[in-house]
C-alpha cells in the first residue's frame, strides 16, 4: 500500500513525500521538493516522518537513488547513515536506512 502526503504553502503543493509498503514489512520512501523550496531542510524533515512511521510499524525502510545524484546522496546521509545493499546496473545504488544510526535535525 503507499501512504501519500503533501507539503502546502496556500494552496500550492510544495512538497510530496510518500511509503510504499509491501507485506514483508519492507517499505520504500520517496520525496520532491519545488525547486523554489529546496536547501530549506524541507526533505530532511519528511523524511524524519517518514522513516518514524516506518519503523513505530516495525517496518524496514529502503530507498535508490543514482550515484550520480550527489544532492540526494547528501539529502539521505544528513538524515541517516545507509548502508548499500546492491549497486544496480543502471547507476543506482539500492540501499537500507540504518535505524540506528538516526541523525538530528538541525
Amino acid at each position: 500500500s503507499f501512504l501519500l502526503f503533501g507539503v502546502f504553502e496556500n494552496e500550492k503543493l510544495i512538497v510530496y513525500f510518500f511509503l510504499r509498503c509491501f507485506i514483508n514489512k519492507q517499505c520504500f520512501t520517496g520525496r520532491i521538493v519545488d525547486a523554489k523550496y529546496q536547501g530549506q531542510g524541507i526533505a530532511k524533515k519528511m523524511g524524519k516522518i517518514l522513516h518514524h512511521i516506518a519503523w513505530d510499524s516495525n517496518f524496514r525502510v529502503f530507498g535508490t537513488a543514482s550515484k550520480e545524484n550527489i544532492k540526494s546522496l547528501k539529502s539521505y546521509q544528513a538524515i541517516n547513515n545507509y548502508k548499500i545493499i546492491k549497486e544496480l546496473n543502471n547507476g543506482y545504488i539500492y540501499f537500507e536506512y540504518l535505524k540506528s544510526e538516526e541523525k538530528p535535525i538541525q
